[in-house]
Formats: C-alpha cells, sequence, structure tokens
C-alpha cells in the first residue's frame, strides 16, 4: 500500500509570533500573583467583562482554554485522574474535570503554588472567579466546585436564553438588556468593594471600542474565508 502523502499547510505569516503572545499571556498572570496583584479564572472572555476586569487591572486565565493546552503538552491525564480520585464524575466535561484535577493538585499538594508540571507556566490561585452558564449547564457548578477548594468569592453572570419565539415577543429585547446592563452594573460594584478602587469609566469606554473593533476585523476576515479556495483555513 503506497504511503499517503500529507498536504503542505500553507499558513499566514501572521500565525507564527501568536505562540510567544500566549506564552506571554501565562507569564504575565504568574508574576501578577507573585508581585500580589489580582488575578482572575474567568469563564466569560468575548463580551464586556473581560474589559471591565482588564480596566480594573485583573489579569485574567481562562480555564476552559487551558484544558487544550493541558492536553497538547501530556499534562491533562493526571490532573483528569485527579478529579475523578476527588469524586467528580469521569463523565464530566473533559475541560472541566482537567482544572478540577488541577486545582486539586495546587490547592492540596502545593497549598496554593503552581503545579511545576503545569504547562506554559500554569495558572496561578486566582483573587476571584468570574462565572457564567452560558450555552452549558456544567460551567455554573464547575466553578462553584472550585470555590471551595480555593479562598477565592465566585461571582455569576448571565445572559437570558428566550425562546425563538418569546425573542420575537414585544419587549423582551429590551428586558434582556436591561438584565444584562444591571447585572454588569452589579459586577463592577462587586470588584470596586474586593479591590478598594473604583471603576475609570472612559478607560472602560476605550476598552470596549477597541473590543467592537476586534469584533469588526473578525467579521471582515471571516467574509474573505469564504473565497473558494479559502485564504485562511482554520488550522
Amino acid at each position: 500500500m503506497a504511503t499517503e502523502k500529507k498536504k503542505a499547510i500553507n499558513r499566514l505569516q501572521s500565525i507564527y509570533p501568536l505562540r510567544a503572545i500566549v506564552d506571554q499571556r501565562y507569564k504575565r498572570s504568574s508574576e501578577a500573583m507573585k508581585a500580589g496583584k489580582p488575578t482572575a479564572w474567568s469563564m466569560v472572555n468575548w463580551w464586556l467583562p473581560e474589559a471591565i476586569l482588564n480596566v480594573m487591572d485583573v489579569e485574567t486565565m481562562y480555564p476552559e482554554n487551558y484544558g487544550p493546552v493541558c492536553a497538547a503538552t501530556g499534562a491533562a491525564e493526571a490532573y483528569l485522574n485527579r478529579a475523578d480520585a476527588e469524586g467528580f464524575p469521569s463523565h464530566l466535561c473533559g475541560y472541566a474535570r482537567n482544572t478540577l484535577g488541577y486545582t486539586v493538585r495546587m490547592m492540596k499538594d502545593l497549598k496554593g503554588e503552581i503545579p511545576p508540571e503545569a504547562p506554559m507556566g500554569g495558572m496561578p490561585k486566582p483573587t476571584l472567579l468570574l462565572s457564567s452558564g452560558i450555552m452549558c449547564d456544567a460551567r455554573y457548578k464547575w466553578f462553584q466546585a472550585l470555590g471551595r477548594y480555593m479562598d477565592a468569592p465566585v461571582w455569576v453572570l448571565e445572559l437570558p436564553h428566550p425562546g425563538v419565539e418569546e425573542e420575537a415577543t414585544e419587549g423582551v429585547h429590551e428586558h434582556n438588556i436591561k438584565f444584562m446592563v444591571e447585572g454588569l452594573r452589579e459586577f463592577v460594584a462587586f470588584l470596586e468593594r474586593l479591590l478598594g478602587k473604583k471603576m475609570d469609566w472612559y478607560k472602560l469606554y476605550e476598552a470596549q471600542r477597541d473590543i467592537e473593533e476586534i469584533c469588526r476585523i473578525w467579521h471582515e476576515t471571516n467574509e474573505l474565508r469564504k473565497a473558494r479556495p479559502c485564504p485562511m483555513h482554520s488550522r
């Protein structure tokens, strides 16, 4: 049987600096913890809460994203086994199990220190946990479980989940916006109490403006990717 030839992947030049940027993100978080600066583990990384944390000078890590990092480097198996041994069901989401096992290792074995085997420098013990049940029921209980092991408050930000018919009902859209605005204002007030500093609202406006521009560019990029052959593949 002839050996199948692998097709060469033509990568964009912009992909190559990304690894260094990702590495630097984990390094900054670790250095922030060592310097006594606030850090957060977050489940929300695609709307305003991330900007709020950045403006409040909180270094943010994303445990869900760290799961694939652990899997790619071979570190995940030990964390998954540790979560299983702790009594969490093996059919639970692998992202959650990886984070739970990592946390048990950090808090029970190492008294809050980053595991030395953790890839990319690991995730430091957070000052707060930002949770949400958006799109996935496990997310809600996942961060509550993390809070059992760490002396860190858990804050939950939610989005309304109206059905298709309900979304078209008069007044529902306005109600959803009001719900989200109130939730975000409560989150800001919580951070101000926790960190002992006030929100810089103009700085938040600038941060949100940057996020909107990033979203615009990302949408434009994906529109260009509709061309055949696709100029930018998923890998």
